[in-house]
């Protein structure tokens, strides 16, 4: 395999873009989550007061789909100039900047309400930046280039969480949680400058001749052009099954290390070591969804997420040892970035061109929707009710099921296969 030629589309300036916008991407969703989560422990918060509120911040992630067809159908009119989707793009961006200085702002611990409300509108926004980066990314890429901007997207979306999660900590240890808030904001403006940098990518007549319609003809729409024509029952499965990994890395990674003996500095330090995993995760899913086809790289990706399971298993035999959490937290990166490329590029390639962002938005809400509501609760009590050993083992089931969905969808991922040589 030729070096020059695999690695040649990533220094392509239009993938590349792709990580700067995802950086903005990436950035505001730890500052509604665990970073957030962090704050609100430091202002006394309990732990189940801080949960309840952070999932009502989350909330807009789930149903982004209810005001996608509004993205898709016209650009914001102030911003014509910028384009369709460029205009959705920077007035998120704008959106979530002055959401995150609002937030600077409060008090958390004596106006919990002010918080959650001010985070719901950063979800919000961010929600909306999402679904307009990924018509964006749908009508900028051909098929055969969509994996080298998911794995590009993956980069930015790491760098994202990276700097409001790592490095947000590290900045609270020196300034207050405002001052910390309001320099994310400013980081945030990668975005803006990224957005003026890069054009608008065309859309043919026929793509700009579906726009006129509202939530019920999408309703239609979705019927028609998914559920009527694709095994959606098996495509919701495998999100599920996929989502599993991801929910344990957000949600249960760091309280297994917490109950396991290691410090916050310790888990910090482990989680920037991380970080060059990730980025070669991602660049090696982009390479292998686009060089091979989506079908390797899911098969890959369920490999990945059972070895991750016993890696983490193989932690409960060395609780206290450093270098093997490092080593754990590095392969379980590895395996995130990998995993996000992978998804993307499955998403991108069963989204019609003329319905991009409503479909788009469907497939990542659905995910949102799955690991916030279906997934993180009942993962939550088992974990609970077993120990970590016990709970990492029944995880790695869901890196198996993968494998048999993946069979089930063998007629799409054909199709798929074909319009990527």
């Amino acid at each position: 395999m030729d070096i020059r030629n695999t690695l040649g589309p990533y220094l392509n300036p239009r993938v590349i873009s792709m990580m700067f916008f995802s950086i903005a991407g990436g950035i505001p969703f730890l500052l509604i989550t665990s970073t957030l989560g962090v704050w609100l422990a430091d202002e006394g918060l309990s732990t189940s007061a801080s949960s309840t509120l952070r999932a009502f911040a989350q909330t807009p992630y789930g149903f982004k789909f209810l005001w996608a067809h509004i993205i898709h159908q016209n650009g914001v009119p102030f911003l014509k100039r910028l384009g369709h989707y460029r205009s959705w793009i920077m007035t998120s961006q704008l959106c979530i900047i002055v959401g995150l200085i609002a937030l600077a702002f409060t008090q958390p611990g004596e106006g919990p309400v002010a918080v959650t409300i001010l985070g719901m509108l950063v979800s919000f926004f961010s929600s909306t930046h999402d679904i307009a980066m990924g018509g964006y990314r749908i009508y900028t890429f051909k098929d055969t280039e969509q994996g080298y901007a998911s794995g590009a997207s993956g980069w930015g979306f790491r760098i994202g969480i990276l700097i409001s999660g790592a490095y947000a900590l590290r900045l609270a240890d020196q300034f207050s949680w405002s001052t910390v808030y309001v320099i994310m904001a400013c980081i945030m403006s990668i975005g803006l400058l990224t957005v003026l940098l890069n054009p608008e990518p065309p859309r043919s007549e026929e793509d700009q001749l579906v726009e006129a319609y509202n939530l019920f003809k999408v309703a239609r729409i979705l019927k028609q052009q998914f559920f009527d024509t694709k095994p959606w029952f098996w495509i919701f499965v495998y999100i599920a099954c996929y989502k599993v990994s991801d929910a344990i890395m957000n949600t249960f990674t760091w309280q297994f290390l917490n109950d396991s003996g290691f410090t916050k500095t310790q888990v910090s330090n482990a989680a920037f070591a991380s970080f060059f995993p990730s980025i070669v995760g991602s660049a090696l899913g982009g390479i292998i969804n686009s060089r091979l086809n989506v079908i390797a790289g899911m098969l890959v990706t369920a490999f990945l997420h059972i070895f991750t399971s016993f890696i983490f298993v193989g932690q409960t035999y060395h609780s206290h040892s450093e270098l093997y959490m490092i080593s754990a937290l590095a392969f379980e990166n590895f395996s995130c970035g990998f995993g996000t490329a992978t998804i993307f590029t499955f998403f991108s390639l069963i989204t019609s061109k003329h319905y991009a962002a409503i479909q788009f938005a469907l497939f990542t809400a659905s995910a949102s929707l799955i690991k916030s509501f279906l997934l993180v609760k009942p993962l939550g009590v088992i974990a609970g009710s077993v120990t970590w050993r016990e709970f990492f083992l029944f995880i790695s089931f869901f890196g198996f099921a993968s494998i048999f969905v993946i069979a089930k969808l063998a007629g799409l991922l054909t199709s798929l296969k074909q319009r990527q040589t």
